[in-house]
């Protein structure tokens, strides 16, 4: 290759030089005829005097072809006693179709100057056309013009005659450039009467709009040589004879997604809860199902906020089935939310576009409220004890009020005239009167006396505890967490209970209040470093 482009770039200063002429331009191809699938070179060139300023124009592709390959290159030369710059910029492409290059502008000191124009004819090749050793290799598509976004799915055959015998395969796949791919598979191998079929199928999904060229895919095969062609070392092993095969290309047409749209393919869309009814602070799982014809690789989670609601996900969970060179897709996401008090799950519109039908059309999952069931407290149900004990209190005095109203009024009467009897004979009538202020007496008592006597417990005690403490922070080894790492990160390699606990400092001192430090194991491995550090 590196020949080709040599001879190619000593035309262009051969071709450029004969002439006095300044400034020259030039465009020019190794071939002038090839066939679909065989690579191009294109070469323009460009002259001028050493010192003068050349604005070459930015070439992205030729002909609609994407370029494989770049190349500059620069040589000086003498023409009539003046240093000559001869620039020669080389492009490598894969036509398929027969096709013209259009002249190129190129500015050289502010003037504008532009190449010929070069038609290059290219040759199809038969489908399924077998070489002289009688291999098929061919590349085929299950779309020629998409979307972007839209799954599509690339087969590669390579199809042996089952009599030559092939020692060894070495395959370099295509260039997928522009198109997100995803190999089905370690590929199959199967018989079909007098061949082997090797096959590989690829999805692929495209990221941008414009023409792509898929390049072909490369086969070495070493076919073990007959005796009678055997090397006079042949007994040594089998020699070995390489040939280069490569397949078709693909021409892919990708038109740009319509504005608005966030699913391509043929869709449908559910949403369900596993329970709308719970008590508080009870989960509920919510989950998403998307399921259809397309790729949802690239489709991002819908995200679900709902105010007073705490609220986890799990990963969303993404399988693929392929009939009939379709691409069917399930999408599954599963919500948990848990709340004290009844909230709504919003409804969820998606806009998704048809590849099939050509339409935009809208998925729809109706909002799901979920109503919370309230349970009472203690407080409230020995409120609602007390009450109806009260009101039960209340109907039994009612009942017995009518009966004894006649007894009261004789009970006054005799209490009355008892009054001063009960003076004169009760011995026990000024204890009784009075029982209530010597039982407060007693209370202060009993309560000076129990402060009095914690005052000496604590008094005694509380040093020894105090001691205590200070005994135990006295054995600490280290001051902080965050100390505590720096003295254990340089033994992580020594020991994995070392490494682990050092994570988990370091999780700690970063803020993370879920993680609770065992100080009795930590202030062990802490001793244990120092100890082997003396």
């Amino acid at each position: 290759m590196n020949r080709v482009y040599k001879l190619l770039i000593i035309a262009v200063v051969f071709t450029l030089g004969v002439s006095a002429e300044m400034p020259n331009v030039l465009l020019k191809t190794d071939k002038s005829t090839i066939k679909a699938g065989q690579e191009l070179k294109v070469v323009l060139g460009v002259q001028t005097l050493k010192d003068a300023k050349v604005k070459l124009p930015n070439i992205k592709d030729i002909a609609g072809y994407g370029i494989k390959s770049k190349r500059v290159s620069t040589a000086v030369t003498k023409i009539t006693g003046k240093d000559v710059l001869t620039r020669a910029l080389s492009y490598a492409i894969t036509p398929t179709k027969s096709f013209t290059i259009k002249p190129y502008s190129i500015v050289i000191n502010g003037k504008t100057y532009k190449t010929n124009s070069v038609k290059v004819t290219v040759k199809s090749v038969p489908k399924d056309k077998k070489n002289s050793d009688g291999f098929i290799f061919k590349m085929s598509s299950s779309k020629k013009a998409i979307v972007v976004g839209e799954p599509f799915l690339v087969s590669v055959e390579l199809i042996e005659p089952v009599d030559v015998s092939s020692a060894d395969l070495k395959y370099t796949p295509p260039n997928f450039k522009g198109f997100k791919v995803m190999p089905l598979g370690d590929g199959d191998i199967t018989e079909k009467g007098n061949t082997v079929v090797r096959s590989l199928k690829y999805l692929l999904t495209p990221k941008r709009s414009g023409k792509f060229i898929i390049s072909p895919a490369k086969a070495k095969i070493g076919m073990q040589m007959t005796p009678q062609a055997q090397s006079p070392f042949g007994f040594f092993g089998a020699d070995i004879h390489w040939k280069n095969i490569s397949s078709n290309s693909l021409t892919i047409k990708v038109y740009k997604q319509p504005n608005g749209v966030e699913l391509i393919g043929d869709y449908t869309l559910k949403a369900f809860v596993d329970k709308s009814r719970v008590k508080a602070s009870k989960p509920v799982t919510y989950t998403i199902k998307i399921e259809g014809e397309g790729s949802l690789d690239d489709f991002e989670d819908i995200k679900i906020d709902i105010p007073n609601v705490t609220q986890y996900s799990k990963d969303s969970k993404i399988d693929h089935r392929f009939e009939n060179s379709k691409v069917y897709t399930v999408y599954k996401k599963e919500y948990v939310f848990i709340a004290k008090n009844s909230y709504t799950i919003p409804e969820i519109v998606l806009k998704a576009y048809s590849p099939i039908k050509h339409r935009i059309y809208t998925l729809k999952a109706n909002a799901i409220h979920i109503k919370i069931e309230k349970t009472k407290s203690i407080s409230s149900l020995l409120s609602s004890q007390n009450s109806s004990t009260k009101e039960n209190n209340k109907i039994e005095v009612a009942s017995t009020a009518v009966v004894n109203s006649n007894r009261v009024n004789k009970a006054k009467q005799n209490i009355q005239n008892n009054k001063i009897e009960n003076i004169l004979f009760d011995k026990e009538y000024y204890k009784r009167k009075y029982s209530k202020y010597i039982s407060g007496i007693q209370n202060i008592l009993i309560a000076l006396f129990i402060g009095l006597l914690l005052g000496i417990v604590i008094g005694i005690f509380m040093p020894k505890i105090f001691n205590g403490k200070k005994a135990k922070k006295a054995n600490k080894l280290y001051g902080s967490y965050k100390e505590a790492m720096h003295i254990l990160y340089p033994h992580i390699d020594e020991d994995k209970k070392i490494e682990e606990m050092v994570k988990f400092l370091y999780e700690v001192t970063n803020g993370n209040k879920e993680i609770v430090i065992n100080d009795k194991v930590l202030n062990k491995m802490v001793k244990k470093v120092m100890k082997k550090n003396k």
